[in-house]
């Protein structure tokens, strides 16, 4: 899709996006909405989630996640980018505004980790041996 391993050309980001699914908590005007984050990089995320009657619209959301593998939640503000509402799912583009240090190294490296891991196991290198170790 959007990863490191598969560029597109007529792909605009700026930093590559990875798959990602996990649930978070969304707040809009205070009041929490369940989302599952489809995608994630350093600048934002990607999240889906069921359409209701009567969501609000906001210029600046809260985000409550916990990245697969850490016991950190990740709190950040983020401004929607873009959205589309179908007849059963509503997706959101958000870019992360603020958050902590902390949250933002732990995403960073998270992403690093995940990018080196899928280059390790889809390309592969060849190690020479020396014949005189």
């Amino acid at each position: 899709m959007y990863d490191i391993l598969s560029p597109h050309p007529d792909n605009r980001r700026l930093n590559p996006r990875l798959r990602l699914q996990v649930v978070l908590n969304e707040y809009v005007w205070d009041r929490p909405y369940r989302a599952l984050a489809m995608d994630v990089s350093e600048a934002g995320v990607a999240i889906q989630k069921v359409t209701e009657a009567a969501v609000p619209f906001a210029k600046m959301v809260a985000l409550e996640v916990v990245l697969p593998g850490t016991n950190e939640t990740i709190w950040a503000s983020a401004e929607p980018k873009f959205d589309d509402v179908g007849r059963n799912v509503h997706v959101s583009g958000l870019r992360f505004v603020s958050m902590a240090r902390k949250h933002e190294r732990l995403i960073r490296d998270y992403l690093r980790e995940r990018r080196e891991r899928l280059l390790r196991l889809f390309y592969p290198t060849s190690r020479p041996i020396s014949r005189f170790a």
